[in-house]
């Protein structure tokens, strides 16, 4: 049986098929980027580009959480020639949007564009493509800001957002950038809007950028910033203008300023949020950020009223009690920080968190053997621990074995796929690693 959701690992994957030639629908990806370009090289670049990005197939690999699940993209040979790179950008109700190409979003390239694929449709391989937004790359990024909004899992009906900002204007103005599917001739509208004044710059204060972006309550649209609180967009999908309102955490979810911490902080390390069965929920780390010693950190959770005015915490699993369990100690690790929390969209009051089993050997010289030469980091393998926040338990565990020291700090995103995806398969939910296959890497020092 299919999972209800997955927890997806961010980077796509490309594969290709040495025994399809793709010469039919390259030819036609050609022909109807010379039509669209009428003649000029790098418009018919683009529209080659993506063109080709939508004749690859979706291959989807689903395991139930905790275990990791994939998105890979597979093509034919002639898609080698293509600089093909892919990341997911957002996901609702089945629906997954990826960023493709070169596009990342406003301010990138335009040789890319959005991927969209409809897992609701059982056993479909296929993709469909949006085009980036007219003039985007004049536009500027400020972070993760995709949002697809689906109209409700039967409808294959949706609609897409971008939040940028403009070289002319500083936060809070903006353009809202949105694309509706069910549009006789989709295509981009751009509305300029004035943000909540609490994301504007101030001295001391690290910018605002999105973290994080997801549908929210009442078809409303979430953009988070995982230091300062969430920007919440109601009516995106009516003739009047949206409207706006800022939300900021909750106490003991602190920000941290310029003084304290002159670069910002990686906050999807240890935070996260997400709208969990009509409610947005937030996840922390409390005390990271306050410079406790982390024996004292508490993983926090905090659920927001429909109101949209007050937080509720709901759930503190401090590190000590996970360390104690029977679960972590059974697996023999080191006492360490989990990292990148991820909200369950199923489970009420389910956190899924990383710990890494890495170990540092540092070889040393000079007098005293004061000097690190070099350290070698010998990275074993990856655990993903589903937490019961109500009863500070260990529910589910898995281990991935990485190929790359990247892998370190992964980037996940829960997904709610609602229907039968290609792939899916039933995983034990307790793996233990294979300790011969694991990455490695040496950081010299300097020579003495």
């Amino acid at each position: 049986m299919p999972p209800a959701w997955v927890l997806l690992d961010r980077n796509v994957d490309f594969s290709f098929d040495a025994e399809d030639d793709g010469s039919a629908a390259v030819a036609l990806a050609m022909e109807n980027a010379k039509a669209a370009a009428k003649g000029s090289y790098l418009p018919a670049l683009m529209e080659f580009t993506i063109a080709l990005l939508g004749t690859m197939k979706a291959v989807p690999f689903a395991p139930q959480p905790p275990s990791r699940a994939t998105f890979r993209l597979l093509g034919s040979e002639p898609h080698r020639k293509v600089p093909f790179r892919s990341d997911v950008a957002c996901a609702d109700k089945g629906l997954l949007v990826l960023y493709a190409g070169k596009y990342r979003g406003p301010g990138s390239s335009t040789h890319g564009c959005y991927l969209v694929h409809d897992a609701a449709a059982a056993g479909s391989t296929s993709l469909s493509t949006v085009r980036p937004p007219p003039l985007v790359r004049y536009f500027c990024s400020i972070g993760n800001g995709a949002v697809v909004l689906r109209r409700h899992p039967l409808s294959s009906a949706y609609l897409l957002a971008e939040l940028a900002t403009t070289p002319e204007h500083d936060l809070p103005d903006a353009v809202l950038h949105l694309w509706r599917s069910d549009s006789p001739a989709p295509q981009w509208v751009k509305k300029e809007i004035r943000l909540p004044s609490e994301v504007s710059l101030a001295p001391g204060k690290h910018d605002f950028q999105l973290d994080a972006s997801f549908s929210g309550p009442d078809d409303s649209l979430c953009w988070v910033d995982l230091l300062h609180g969430i920007v919440i967009c109601h009516h995106p999908w009516g003739p009047q203008d949206p409207v706006f309102h800022f939300i900021p955490f909750p106490e003991g979810c602190p920000s941290v300023g310029t003084s304290e911490r002159p670069n910002r902080p990686r906050m999807p390390e240890i935070r996260s949020a997400a709208c969990v069965g009509g409610a947005i929920k937030l996840v922390s780390m409390v005390g990271y950020l306050e410079g406790w010693h982390f024996h004292r950190y508490r993983l926090t959770t905090w659920t927001l009223s429909p109101d949209l005015r007050e937080w509720r915490q709901d759930g503190v699993f401090p590190l000590e009690d996970l360390w104690m369990t029977d679960e972590y100690r059974a697996l023999d690790l080191p006492q360490r920080m989990p990292i990148c929390p991820v909200l369950s969209p199923r489970e009420d009051a389910v956190v899924y968190v990383v710990v890494n089993d890495v170990v540092h050997d540092q070889l040393r010289s000079g007098e005293g053997y004061s000097k690190v030469r070099l350290t070698e980091v010998d990275f074993r393998g990856q655990y993903v621990f589903g937490l019961d926040m109500h009863h500070n338990k260990i529910i589910s565990t898995s281990c991935h074995r990485p190929d790359r020291m990247m892998e370190i700090m992964p980037r996940l995103i829960a997904a709610d796929f609602c229907a039968s995806l290609l792939g899916a398969t039933d995983h034990k939910v307790l793996t233990i690693p294979n300790r011969h296959a694991r990455a490695r890497c040496t950081l010299l020092h300097g020579c003495v």
